[in-house]
């Protein structure tokens, strides 16, 4: 993915939330930004990679240690893990990072997660 792409989903994504009302009951969202195969042919058996956001959806700063449940799109859990602590101020949004997400020698390879499978759903604790 190259930095251009990259900014333009984050803020794409960032802009659909910010004008989504923020649920008071719930002090955090998640979404998935993409989950896709970074390969153009012959991509059987290549990883997926998945971005996703977590938003502080409460009028206070909030410390959260999250564990993650990826679900493929029958529902399945593709994987369970638990994502680096964070920080987040009032409204602040921002990327979820696990044990997963690795640092290419090209910063806005970044990803989230990887899995066998596209992610399509997700739970989570925190």
């Amino acid at each position: 993915m190259k930095k251009a792409e990259y900014v333009t989903v984050v803020q794409k994504a960032k802009d659909q939330w910010k004008a989504a009302k923020m649920d008071n009951e719930k002090p955090i969202d998640l979404a998935i930004v993409y989950s896709r195969q970074d390969c153009t042919k012959n991509c059987a058996g290549y990883p997926y990679t998945s971005l996703i956001l977590v938003r502080n959806q409460s009028d206070q700063p909030l410390e959260i240690d999250l564990k993650l449940r990826l679900q493929n799109k029958s529902g399945a859990v593709l994987k369970e893990i638990e994502a680096v602590p964070l920080k987040l101020s009032s409204g602040e949004i921002t990327e979820v990072w696990t044990g997963d997400s690795y640092e290419k020698h090209d910063f806005w390879a970044r990803a989230s997660v990887v899995t066998d499978e596209r992610v399509t759903d997700l739970k989570y604790q925190y």
